[in-house]
């Protein structure tokens, strides 16, 4: 996975099998091939390795990967989220926003409704709260 319609791809191919909802039309139109797609499983494996790999990499936007990743509303995740945030906060606003996100999708609430583009001074406050209380 290296671009943004690859991470878009595995977002819808995640909301498809955590939510039920039929992607199938979107998926077709960003040429989504699924004779050579990795499986489900292979899919989380990679988008939770490239966060990892490039979590401390600042010439990288690592929002669209959390992003679809946080489709699965996965607990199994928290602890990844939370080091996004940790780690990108101060440089990539957009990615620790996604974390904060995927954690909201676990009923969590931490940013209520704050949005880099609206005010991005609120938005790291309150991810900073959250940390402050999460102990990270």
């Amino acid at each position: 996975m290296k671009t943004e319609t690859d991470f878009t791809i595995a977002a819808l191919r995640l909301e498809e099998k955590y939510t039920r909802v039929n992607n199938s039309g979107l998926l077709e139109a960003f040429g989504f091939v699924q004779s050579n797609a990795l499986t489900m499983d292979e899919l989380e494996l990679a988008l939770s390795e490239y966060i990892l790999s490039n979590l401390n990499d600042s010439s990288r936007d690592l929002g669209p990967a959390v992003f679809a990743l946080g489709k699965t509303h996965q607990d199994k995740y928290l602890d990844l989220f939370k080091n996004v945030m940790a780690e990108r906060l101060d440089f990539d606003l957009n990615s620790a926003y996604q974390a904060g996100i995927a954690i909201e999708n676990l009923g969590v609430r931490i940013l209520y409704s704050a949005s880099p583009l609206e005010n991005p001074e609120q938005t790291r406050q309150r991810i900073r709260e959250y940390l402050d209380s999460a102990g990270t």
